[in-house]
């Protein structure tokens, strides 16, 4: 070969094959971490995980390892430089721009764990101040002020229901009731702990606020007094009750005797 055609090949044939090394050099996606951009590329490229290992020598958990960014199962730091070069140099990625990025997403995986560390460590800080402060004095203060709110709110519930006008419905008889019989059963409902008096005479009412009583009657107007009191002479529920036994047929102007069926009298 003369000089002439020794000097035209340095100047044609030597950048050209720089410029196809450098093309063949796929750039890194930024955007993207190590693991996502090496299993890209391989895809890209068609490859396999077992012909990538087989190629460079390299065990495929290993490979799949650097994939998916688990480097905590590879052997060391340096094996894994090591690793990510072959693979580099395989996926005809830039080495050195492979390591960089491997380098710089170890460093903010570091630093993120040094922050939760110290965020640990100052909540135990605080939880370690709290147990201090909660000593046995200051548990037995706030064990008696719980108690003392539960009884005061139970008291206060107690009293509400004690001031208020209890509740009474007479589900028999009904009012100005015809009957030839000899007696008449008053039943009724009302709040639990309610007393209940018919005709001035206690009866006794069940869990559920019910009671019953048979009451005699006696031949014409029959008036039956039903009150419910919860110890507040003020706060009285009063029904009254008219039953007829063999009399006549009853209007308003026969019952002079007691009100009808008066509900909630408040005496």
């Amino acid at each position: 070969m003369s000089k002439i055609q020794a000097h035209f090949c340095s100047l044609f044939i030597a950048p050209c094959s720089m410029s196809m090394t450098a093309f063949n050099l796929k750039k890194l996606n930024s955007q993207s971490n190590l693991g996502e951009t090496l299993s890209q590329r391989r895809e890209e490229l068609g490859l396999s995980l077992i012909s990538c290992a087989r190629d460079i020598n390299i065990s495929v958990k290993y490979l799949e390892c650097l994939e998916t960014g688990n480097y905590k199962k590879l052997p060391g730091d340096v094996y894994t430089r090591n690793f990510l070069k072959s693979y580099a140099k395989r996926l005809d990625l830039d080495v050195d721009e492979v390591v960089s990025q491997y380098i710089g997403e170890q460093s903010d995986l570091v630093q993120a764990t040094s922050c939760y560390q110290i965020k640990t460590t100052k909540l135990q800080k605080i939880w370690q101040k709290f147990l201090e402060w909660l000593n046995p004095t200051i548990v037995r203060r706030l064990a008696i002020i719980s108690i003392v709110l539960i009884v005061l709110g139970y008291l206060g519930f107690k009293a509400m229901a004690f001031v208020e006008t209890p509740m009474l419905a007479i589900e028999s008889p009904i009012d100005n009731l015809q009957t030839e019989q000899a007696s008449v059963i008053v039943k009724g409902t009302t709040e639990p702990e309610t007393n209940i008096t018919i005709n001035e005479q206690i009866i006794n009412v069940d869990d559920k606020g019910t009671f019953s009583k048979d009451v005699a009657l006696q031949d014409g107007i029959n008036s039956i007094k039903i009150v419910a009191s919860k110890g507040d002479p003020n706060k009285i529920t009063t029904v009254y009750r008219t039953v007829v036994k063999n009399g006549p047929v009853l209007d308003n102007s026969n019952l002079n005797s007691a009100p009808a069926n008066v509900n909630n009298i408040n005496k």
